[in-house]
C-alpha cells in the first residue's frame, strides 16, 4: 500500500470514529444516568439536562464524558448524606473518563466521589461541596482538574484514607489548573496526596483554609513523589497535632515553587510552608507572610 492510499485510509478511520460519537441524553432518551452509561461506548457522553439526580453509577472500561447541557449551576448530582461510592470506575489505563460541566454535593463524608481502578479521570468546571473524598485513585490512575471548585470535602476523623485527591498506588500523577479549594480536610495532604513514581502540579489555583490533621496541610507526597507548584495562592492553611509542613510535606521528591504567595500558614512543629526529609527544594520569587511554625518559619529541608 503505497503511503498516499495509507493516509487516505487512516484520515477515513479518523472520521468514522468521530462520526459515531453519541450523544446520549438524560432523562429525554435514557431515564437513569446508569443506563445511558451501560448504552455508551468509547467516545459518547452522557448529557444531562437541568436538574438534580441522586444515583449510584458505575463506568465499566470506557473512556466517556458525562456532561451536562445547562452547566454546573443547573445540573447537580446530590446524594443527600446516603453513603456509598457515587461512580465506580473499574477498567485499563488506558481509558479515561470526563466529568464536565456538573455540581456534586452531599455523598457521605466516608464515601468517594470517584473510585478509580486505573482509568484517568478527568474534571473540568466541576463544583463539588459537602462531601468526602473526591478522587480516589488506584493502580496509578492519574488525575486531572481544570476550572474546578471545591469546597468542605474530605475528613481526618476516620483514618488516612479520606483526601481530596488520593493517589493510592505508586505512579499516580495529579494535575491541577485554574481551580481553588477550600475548607479541605485530611489526615494528610488536604488537597491531594500520592505517592513514588507520581506527581502533584498545581497552576494558577488558589487553597483557603485547608487542613492536615498530620503532615502537609495541602500536600503529601510520599516516597520519591515530586510538587510542582506556580501562581498559586494559599491563606490560612495549616498542619495540626505535632507535625510537620503548613502546605507541603515531601519524603525523598523534589519540591518547586515558583511565583507564589501563602499569607497565615501554620506548622505545629516544622515547615510553615515546607517540609522535606530529603528531596531538594526550590522556591523563587514566592511570598510568605505572616507564616511561622513552633520551631522555624519559612521552609525547611530537612534529612
Amino acid at each position: 500500500m503505497n503511503t498516499r492510499v495509507l493516509f487516505a485510509c487512516l484520515a477515513i478511520a479518523v472520521q468514522s470514529s468521530v462520526a459515531f460519537a453519541t450523544d446520549l441524553l438524560v432523562p429525554s432518551q435514557y431515564s437513569s444516568i446508569q443506563s445511558a452509561i451501560n448504552a455508551a461506548v468509547d467516545g459518547d457522553r452522557v448529557v444531562l439536562a437541568p436538574g438534580t439526580y441522586n444515583e449510584q453509577m458505575t463506568i465499566n472500561n470506557k473512556s466517556i464524558t458525562i456532561t451536562s447541557s445547562g452547566g454546573p449551576a443547573v445540573t447537580k448530582i446530590d446524594r443527600v448524606g446516603n453513603s456509598g461510592t457515587v461512580f465506580y470506575v473499574p477498567g485499563s489505563a488506558d481509558k479515561t473518563v470526563t466529568f464536565d460541566g456538573l455540581t456534586f454535593t452531599r455523598w457521605y463524608v466516608y464515601s468517594y466521589l470517584v473510585h478509580s481502578e486505573a482509568p484517568s479521570i478527568v474534571m473540568k468546571n466541576v463544583r463539588c461541596f459537602q462531601g468526602g473524598v473526591g478522587l480516589y485513585l488506584r493502580n496509578g490512575a492519574d488525575a486531572t482538574l481544570e476550572d474546578c471548585s471545591w469546597i468542605l470535602m474530605g475528613s481526618w476523623d476516620n483514618g488516612d484514607n479520606w483526601n481530596a485527591i488520593r493517589g493510592f498506588e505508586a505512579g499516580s500523577n495529579i494535575t491541577i489548573r485554574r481551580s481553588s479549594f477550600q475548607g479541605l480536610r485530611a489526615y494528610y495532604g488536604s488537597v491531594a496526596r500520592t505517592t513514588s513514581q507520581g506527581s502533584v502540579v498545581v497552576e494558577d489555583s488558589s487553597f483557603v483554609n485547608c487542613q492536615s490533621r498530620y503532615r502537609g496541610g495541602c500536600i503529601f507526597a510520599d516516597g520519591n513523589a515530586s510538587v510542582s507548584m506556580s501562581r498559586v495562592t494559599m491563606s490560612d492553611c495549616r498542619n495540626n497535632n505535632e507535625e510537620t509542613g503548613g502546605v507541603v510535606w515531601t519524603s525523598a521528591g523534589a519540591v518547586t515553587v515558583s511565583d507564589c504567595s501563602a499569607t497565615n500558614i501554620y506548622s505545629v512543629r516544622m515547615g510553615a510552608f515546607i517540609f522535606s526529609e530529603s528531596g531538594a527544594v526550590t522556591v523563587r520569587r514566592t511570598s510568605l507572610l505572616d507564616s511561622y511554625s513552633n520551631s522555624d518559619g519559612g521552609y525547611d529541608e530537612a534529612g
